[in-house]
C-alpha cells in the first residue's frame, strides 16, 4: 500500500487512511459506540469498534469474550482456533486463526476516552502484512473539535462537534447529513464534475440540485459558487458549490445556521 494509493476515513472522531479500492460494507453507531468495516476487491477487510467508558477495565476481559464467539464459529466450521496476544503499555496486540484468520489491537484512548478495536482480517491464505501500515495510521480525534468527516470522496469539516443524522451512498453521490445545536448541514460529493457542469452550467446545476434559490447564488471563481439565503425566525442559510476538475466532481455544503461561528467557510470544504 503506497502513499499515493491510500485514502483517509474520517468518521465518529478517529482518522485511518485506507487502500483507495477499499470501501465501507457497514457503519453501525454513534460517537460513543459503534462499529465499522470496509471490504477490499479481494477477501480482505479492516474494522474498527469503539465504545466510551470513563472506566476502561480489563481489556484482557474483552478480547477473550471476543475469542470465545470466535471459537463457537470455528467449532461450526469444524476448525480449530488458536490465537496468541502480547500485552504492552499501549494495550493488546492479538492474531487468531480458525476458518479465516486475523491480526488487531484493543487499546483505550484517553485523548477521547474510549476503547478501540482494530482488526485485519482476511482468508487463511491471506497475508496481514498490510496490518502494521493500517493501524500505524490510525487517530482518535480530540472531541473538543474541529470535527472532520472524510468518506468516498468527500472531505468536510466543522468547528465543532456535529451528529450525523444521515448517509446516502450512491453510485456516483456521497451525501451526509449532519446537526448541532443551531444549526444543520448537508455535505455531499457529485462524480462526472466536469460533464454536469458543461451540461447545465454550474449555476444552474447547484440550483436544481440543492433546492437553491436563483437570487443569492454567486459565482466565486471559475468553479466555484456560493449562495445566501434569507433570514427566517433566527435562521441563516448558506451554501458553497466548488467544481474539482482534477478528480472530476462536484462537492457542495449546504447549511442553516443561527450563530455566526456556524456560517460555512471555503476550508469546511476539502478538496
Amino acid at each position: 500500500m503506497s502513499l499515493e494509493k491510500q485514502a483517509a476515513f474520517r468518521w465518529q472522531g478517529f482518522e485511518v487512511l485506507l487502500p483507495e479500492d477499499w470501501a465501507p460494507v457497514s457503519l453501525i453507531g454513534d460517537r460513543r459506540e459503534g462499529y465499522c468495516r470496509f471490504g477490499s476487491p479481494g477477501s480482505m477487510g479492516f474494522q474498527v469498534r469503539w465504545k466510551a467508558t470513563r472506566r476502561p477495565g480489563r481489556l484482557k476481559d474483552s478480547l477473550f469474550a471476543y475469542f470465545r464467539i470466535l471459537q463457537k464459529e470455528a467449532r461450526r466450521a469444524g476448525k480449530a482456533f488458536e490465537s496468541e496476544l502480547e500485552e504492552s503499555d499501549d494495550g493488546i496486540a492479538y492474531r487468531w486463526r480458525a476458518h479465516a484468520k486475523a491480526q488487531g489491537q484493543l487499546f483505550y484512548s484517553p485523548v477521547c476516552g474510549r476503547v478501540f478495536f482494530l482488526e485485519l482480517l482476511g482468508d487463511r491464505k491471506d497475508s496481514l502484512a498490510l496490518y502494521r501500515r493500517i493501524a500505524s495510521t490510525f487517530r482518535p480525534m480530540a472531541p473538543k473539535g474541529p470535527d472532520r468527516w472524510s468518506v468516498l470522496g468527500l472531505d468536510v469539516r466543522f468547528p465543532s462537534l456535529v451528529q450525523l443524522e444521515k448517509r446516502t451512498f450512491q453510485a456516483g453521490r456521497t451525501v451526509l447529513e449532519f446537526s448541532a445545536k443551531g444549526f444543520r448541514a448537508q455535505a455531499s460529493r457529485w462524480g462526472f464534475g466536469e460533464q454536469l457542469a458543461a451540461r447545465h452550467g454550474l449555476a444552474r446545476w447547484a440550483v436544481a440540485a440543492l433546492s437553491l434559490s436563483e437570487q443569492g447564488t454567486h459565482q466565486d471563481g471559475p468553479d466555484s459558487l456560493y449562495w445566501d439565503g434569507p433570514s427566517r425566525l433566527g435562521w441563516r442559510s448558506r451554501a458553497l458549490v466548488r467544481l474539482d476538475r482534477d478528480k472530476n466532481r462536484i462537492l457542495a455544503l449546504k447549511a442553516s445556521y443561527r450563530k455566526p461561528q456556524w456560517r460555512p467557510e471555503w476550508d469546511w470544504l476539502e478538496s
